[in-house]
């Protein structure tokens, strides 16, 4: 099964989508600036800074051809 990382910032809305978990937290880290906490859960990641963000896990159940 394949994912997508959409990461929200509480300022913005959408600020990117990644099929990286790796590299849609560091975008998440980076909005959030100074970082004072990061939540792994169920559903995502939430980073909580100077602002918050958040990266939520979208599963895809099958893959597309072109």
């Amino acid at each position: 099964m394949k994912y997508a990382y959409v990461v929200y910032g509480s300022e913005d809305g959408v600020i990117g989508c990644y099929s990286n978990k790796r590299a849609a937290v560091a975008h998440a880290k980076n909005y959030a600036g100074d970082v004072h906490e990061i939540s792994d859960r169920k559903w995502g990641v939430s980073v909580y800074g100077d602002v918050n963000a958040e990266v939520q896990v979208w599963p895809f159940e099958r893959e597309f051809e072109v």
